[in-house]
């Protein structure tokens, strides 16, 4: 629609405008948010989009669509397929200073907590929309300041009830040693739209490992649950488990050759860190190496949703691992 003059704004609002004019491109699409009466002391993120990618029973990412099930999580809704669509992100640090902005690509994320009412944010940044890194220091606590992507969590299963039991047991890791996801409590924005309380994390993944450890994305073997190849490689882990299940590990010369493999140390305190929370949701486990001779086998801890939940502490941890 074609505006001329001037209009009232009384509640929060998104107002996206581009220019056109006959025989040219159009111009690039300019993007504001405006806030009114609403104060927040956390981050803020504003994300626009088209609201047909949202809630079209054929093409929105939010909705259950044509094919759901009728039965939680919901298996074939729409949020169950790999649909990304185009945004417009923004990132107002507490006072409302405007610290980011940018175009962006958005799926739905997550497992199970795709069929709750608040549901996951996977933000992506890719040069069909212009950038194709986010450089911005989300996580002052650490020094990396270059994301491919960004989680925007609700915290899955424990979304209705704390949303800090994941964020509170992996910020505790801090100076283990362990690979784990930083995190920055926000509130979020949809189209205008207050959506509630969401932490932003590091997205676990191979540009994860390499921004933490100044590696290449690359040249990364990373593995999920039983060795679901996430990136990379897992033909190098598979040798490894042969190697055990074939040679007596009581042998000093086996155990000597299994510590060149993987590093034992971050394997024993990533176990105690699932047995210490009483972590019951055990697909929850990620590894990784450089792939180089010397590259061994490391732990990523994520997801402890489930960790510290009541009547889980007579939980036997160590016996289903």
């Amino acid at each position: 629609k074609l505006y001329t003059g001037s209009f009232t704004l009384s509640e929060t609002t998104v107002l996206r405008a581009i220019a056109f004019e006959e025989g040219k491109l159009p111009s690039p699409a300019e993007n504001r948010t405006y806030f009114i009466e609403d104060h927040h002391n956390l981050t803020v993120l504003s994300v626009m989009m088209n609201p047909r990618d949202l809630w079209d029973p054929v093409d929105g990412i939010y909705v259950k669509g044509y094919g759901a099930s009728d039965r939680f999580p919901y298996y074939g809704a729409n949020f169950w397929k790999d649909m990304e669509k185009p945004i417009h992100f923004e990132l107002y640090e507490p006072g409302g200073l405007l610290g980011l902005s940018f175009d962006a690509g958005i799926k739905i994320g997550g497992q199970f907590s795709r069929g709750m009412d608040q549901k996951i944010f996977n933000i992506f940044a890719r040069n069909i929309y212009g950038f194709n890194e986010m450089n911005y220091p989300f996580f002052p606590r650490k020094e990396i300041t270059s994301f491919k992507a960004i989680t925007l969590r609700t915290s899955g299963q424990d979304a209705p009830h704390s949303k800090i039991r994941d964020i509170m047991m992996t910020s505790l890791l801090e100076g283990t040693g362990l690979d784990y996801q930083d995190h920055r409590q926000a509130v979020l924005y949809l189209n205008g739209e207050y959506w509630g309380i969401y932490n932003i994390r590091e997205r676990a993944n191979h540009h994860f490992i390499a921004g933490n450890h100044e590696l290449d994305p690359d040249r990364i073997d990373l593995l999920q649950a039983n060795w679901i190849v996430r990136s990379g490689s897992n033909e190098h882990y598979l040798a490894m488990l042969d190697f055990v299940r074939n040679n007596n590990m009581a042998l000093e010369e086996n155990y000597e050759y299994i510590k060149t493999q993987m590093d034992i140390t971050n394997y024993i305190d990533a176990l105690i860190v699932q047995i210490y929370c009483a972590q019951t949701d055990q697909g929850n486990i990620r590894y990784w190496r450089e792939q180089n001779p010397e590259g061994k086998w490391r732990w990523l801890v994520y997801d402890l949703d489930w960790g510290c939940w009541p009547g889980h502490e007579q939980y036997k941890t160590l016996a289903s691992m």
